[in-house]
Formats: structure tokens, sequence, C-alpha cells
């Protein structure tokens, strides 16, 4: 008696416990918020239905338990053991166990046995409804490509050919009264698959179709995919309608966007190739306004899709301080990983742009012999400059410094899909001081450290032109350091012999002529050199060169004539 006193105290106060915990749900501040943002009071009522279910549940057991306690009482049993805790339910669904092939043979036919089986009467009933129950004219016609896909496989001279024209009227008349019988059997069935109906027409078992026998093999891993799918559905939510809403979204309206438009930068022939500042410049307005895009454009569609679709994601939500988190951290963790997946091939398809640019060029722009413009025929994609510093020609910027340059114009597309918002922030503004970002592309991830080596590459080998033709420029050092014309002005203050003069002033015309035919702009592939500060200034030393070879031709003009003068006075004496 006293055991069953201490089982009675303990299932009131059990069923205190859980009469306190039952009731009216009590709602958290952060769920008050969505639940007005997005109209779940129709998920409130339902959750306080439930609530007022469960109490009354409750109390019914309550009551029972309180009868079975004073009859456990009043018989004197005696309780030893407190009742066993309900288990919990089957995360997810067993696969069935496969039998032998015999069993399975054996539990079809078994199925089959059970099955009743039609009168005669519904036979009758069944025949009479099949024949005369639908009208033709109640049915739609055949399909108009019937007979065309009938007769593909039919050789096509036997159905122009005379003799066979009866037996193919023939045939598509039965054709066609094989296309009404099939349709009139297929709206029978399904009619009669209603109870109601079945009654209606007298037809108490339908007619039962052909159904052959199906052995099943064992399939090992069936219980691996079943807890598979189940966890793809309900972890990463593949079936979900608003991650394939993000998926038509992106591919129908930003599919097609990119960092960078190389079209724009380097591949209309009338535009300039610019410089490789210039380059790095505009690659990096391209990539905030692309940015830019995604914050004001993409992100707005992506949160107009949550508040259109709310009753695919509004059970995840909880309404109760007790109730988990877990479930809609996952499956917001989701949607993160499909928005980053899609921020990624963006930025992928970016910098393979950009190496593609380049690839056309990896036949490189080394030559040798004379240079001939028409090897360089394919639009270039930077322009150097050549500049005299000194007694060197050298490049401006430095072919490192370029290459840095075009190696900037990567980096700046990762740094721009750097930091780019989730959803949530746009969805809850009290979550707006959160670092809540999509996940971006590393710097260092193999892809673009794979693509930054080939670039890499691509540049060295269209280095080797650049050096090659500058080094034509050796030939005139002497009229860029001023040598020459140091030598024409000495030869001028010193009265030298005529024959040097006549030599210096043919050499020099002979430069002017070489320094008119250098080109300005010389095209080398992936690089374009502008030539046309140190053309400027050769041809200007020519002038300067020229002018003093002038003085020397006056000269030796004014003696020529001294000469001559003199002898004709000698030849009249």
């Amino acid at each position: 008696m006293v055991s069953a006193r201490i089982e009675t105290s303990r299932l009131s106060s059990k069923s205190s416990s859980s009469t306190s915990l039952s009731g009216a749900p009590r709602i958290s501040a952060a769920g008050m918020k969505v639940i007005k943002q997005f109209h779940l009071q129709d998920l409130l009522k339902k959750q306080e239905q439930r609530a007022a279910v469960e109490a009354a549940k409750l109390r019914r057991s309550r009551g029972q338990r309180k009868v079975r306690a004073a009859w456990r009482w009043s018989i004197g049993i005696t309780v030893t053991a407190a009742t066993k805790r309900a288990s919990p339910a089957v995360r997810y669904r067993e696969a069935s166990q496969l039998c032998g092939l015999e069993d399975q043979l054996h539990e079809q036919r078994e199925a089959r046995a059970r099955r009743p089986l039609p009168s005669e009467h519904d036979l009758a009933r069944y025949a009479h409804y099949l024949a005369h129950g639908i009208k033709t004219a109640q049915m739609t016609s055949p399909p108009a490509n019937l007979l065309k896909v009938v007769t593909m496989d039919v050789d096509k001279s036997m159905l122009r050919n005379i003799r066979f024209r009866l037996v193919v009227s023939d045939l598509v008349e039965e054709l066609q009264d094989c296309f009404y019988k099939g349709a009139r059997s297929a709206i029978l069935k399904y009619a009669l698959r209603c109870p109601t109906v079945r009654a209606r027409l007298g037809i108490g078992v339908p007619p039962l179709s052909h159904e052959p026998l199906v052995v099943r093999a064992p399939v090992p891993w069936h219980q691996s995919f079943l807890t598979g799918a189940h966890h793809c559905y309900h972890n990463l939510f593949a079936l979900n309608h608003i991650l394939n809403n993000l998926d038509t979204i992106w591919e129908e309206r930003f599919g097609s966007l990119r960092f960078i438009d190389m079209p724009s930068l380097a591949g209309k022939a009338d535009l300039l190739a610019p410089t490789p500042e210039a380059l790095e410049e505009a690659v990096r307005s391209q990539c905030a306004e692309t940015r830019r895009i995604l914050l004001q454009k993409w992100l707005p569609a992506v949160a107009r899709v949550f508040g259109d679709l709310v009753y695919e994601w509004r059970s995840l939500v909880p309404t109760d301080v007790a109730d988990s988190l877990r479930q809609v951290r996952r499956f917001f963790s989701a949607v993160r990983s499909r928005m980053s997946l899609q921020l990624r091939r963006l930025v992928l398809d970016s910098i393979c742009d950009l190496r593609d640019a380049l690839v056309t060029h990896k036949a490189g722009n080394d030559y040798s012999g004379e240079y001939q413009e028409k090897d360089f025929i394919e639009r270039a994609v930077v322009e150097v400059a050549v500049t005299v510093r000194g007694k060197k020609v050298i490049f401006q910027p430095p072919l490192p410094d370029t290459r840095d340059h075009i190696l900037n114009c990567l980096k700046a597309i990762i740094e721009h899909n750097e930091k780019i918002p989730r959803v949530e922030k746009l969805l809850f503004p009290e979550m707006g001081r959160r670092r809540l970002y999509l996940h971006a592309v590393s710097p260092d991830e193999e892809a673009v450290a794979k693509v930054k080596g080939e670039v890499s590459d691509l540049f060295s080998v269209n280095a080797q032109g650049p050096v090659t033709y500058v080094a034509l420029y050796d030939r005139y050092t002497h009229l860029l350091d001023g040598t020459t014309l140091t030598e024409v002005q000495e030869f001028i203050d010193t009265c030298g012999i005529l024959k040097e003069g006549k030599k210096q002033l043919s050499t020099l015309q002979g430069l002017g002529e070489e320094v008119r035919q250098l080109k300005d702009r010389v095209p080398l592939g992936l690089l374009v050199l502008n030539c046309h500060d140190v053309n400027l200034r050769l041809k200007q030393q020519v002038d300067m060169c020229s002018f003093a070879s002038a003085q020397v031709f006056e000269l030796t003009t004014a003696i020529q004539d001294y000469f001559v003068a003199r002898n004709k006075e000698h030849d009249k004496e």
C-alpha cells in the first residue's frame, strides 16, 4: 500500500508539471517580429489550437490515472517499477528487408489470390459501358502526328503502292479504332477508382488488368540511399522551391554578369590599347560596378523570393522559447551555400575571361631578323611606352611592373567578391551589425593560383619581342647622347678636311632617312610599344645635326668657289 501511494503521488506530480508546460505557447521577442513581418498569425492560431488539444488530452489522462491509481490501491497491487519512457521516433525511414526469390513470388501470388474477382454481372456491365457508355464525340481526336509516328518504320514505297491501297486504308481505320478503344478503357478505369461511381454504375469489382510478377534483387546500399536522400531533403533542402527560385533568378538575370568586360577594354579595333595603369583602373571601375549590381539588385531580388514564398520556410521559424533554432539555421546555411556557389562561378568566369583574352597570344612575340608587322595582327591588350633615360632606351613602366599591373587586375576581381552580405541582413534588420557574409573566393585557392600562373607564363612569353625591338635603337646611341652633334660642331670650329665633311654629311642624310622610317606604334602580340617619344627625340637630334651639316656644306661650297675663281684668273694670265 505504501508503494501504491508513492506511485499515485508520482503520477499526480508528473501531470501537474506537464500541465504547466502545456497551454498557450510562450513566444519570444524575435519570434513576434518574424510573425508580424511575414504574417504568420495563422501559424500561431494552429499552435494555440494544438496546445488546447494537448491540454484536453492531459486532463483526460490525469483523470484516468487517478482512477487507475485508486483501483490499484483498492486491490492492493504494488507497483515495483516505473513506466518506461516512450522510444523516440525513427529519424529516417528504414529500408524493407528483402526476402528470397521464391518468397517474393509466393507473396505476390497470395496477394493476387486474396483480391476479389469480378462477377459475370460486373463483367457484363463493364463491357456495356465500354462499348456504349462513352461516345466518340465526347473524346478527344487522335493526335495529328499519330499516323506519321506509326508509319516511321514502314517502307514508303509500300504505302504508295496501288496494290496495297485497300490494306493501308483498312489499317488506318483500325489504328483509329484502337485509339478510341484505348481512350474509352482508360477513362472507364479512372472513373471506377471512385467507390461512388462503382456503386452508381452497378459494378462491384472492376476487371483487373494484367500485372506481371516482379522480383527485386538484393540492393545492399538501399538503406544508405534512403538515409542520404532524407539527409539531402531535411538538411540541404535540395527540393525546396526557394533554392530552385534562387537558381532561376541567377540564370535568367545574372548568369551573363561578369566583373570585367574584356571586349570594352581591349577587344574593339577602333580603340587604342590602354596603358597598364589605365587597364588596372578600368578593371577596378568595372568590378565596383558589378559589386553595386550584386548589392542593389541581386540581394533584394533574393529577399523578395523569401517574402513571396514565406509558406515554404515559415514552419522552420521558432514560435516558442523552448523551440530549437537548429533547423532554420540549417536552412539559411543552405541558402548561403547556394548563393556562395553562384558568386564563386561569377568570380571564376571573370578571371577566366581575362586569361582567355591573353591566351590568343600564347605563341609569343619573339622574332629574328628584321621586324615584320604582318606577323603580329592580333589585337594588343596593353600599351607600353618606350622612353630615353640618359644613354639608355627603357620601358615605361618596366616590363615587371606591367606584369604586376595585369596580375593586379586578377587581384581586384578577388577583392570585390569579399564581404558580400547574406540575405539574413535584409530579412532581419536586427542582424545588420553581425558579420554575416557569403563565402568569398580566396586568392590562395588552387583555381585562382593556376590562373595566375598561366597569366604570368603568357606575359613571360610575350616579353622577349619588346626587348629585341628596343635593341634596334642601340645603333642610334650617338644621336641620343649628342655625340654626333658635338663632332659636327668640332669640325666647324677647327675647319677640318673637306673629305671628312662630305663623309659626315652623307652619314647624317642616311640616318635622317632611317629615323623618319621608324614606327611610333609597334604591335608585338600581347604588347604594343609606343615609341613616339624616342622617335621624336631622334628626329630633333637629326634636325640639329642637319643644320650644322648645312653650315659645313656652305663652307665647303664657299671654299670650292674660291678655288674655282682663282683657277680662272690663273688661266687668263
